[in-house]
């Protein structure tokens, strides 16, 4: 997925490559990042959509994203 994100948004494919998928309920896909990657994870949370966008090219649906 970051590949994906990284094709419109280096710095964001970046910041999720840092991440894990950790669950996944329901619709809620949960991805945890270090510890000390505070700046990153705040990068993903406002390129939530265009995460969303990559998980539904592909996957065909797209999950609510929970940061953790």
């Amino acid at each position: 997925m970051a590949e994906t994100v990284a094709e419109q948004n280096g710095m964001l494919g970046a910041a999720l490559a840092a991440a894990r998928p950790v669950a996944v309920e329901g619709d809620q896909l949960t991805v945890a990042f270090p510890s000390d990657a505070a700046f990153v994870k705040k990068k993903a949370d406002a390129g939530r959509e265009l995460i969303q966008g990559a998980l539904r090219g592909l996957t065909g649906r797209a999950p609510v994203l929970a940061f953790e």
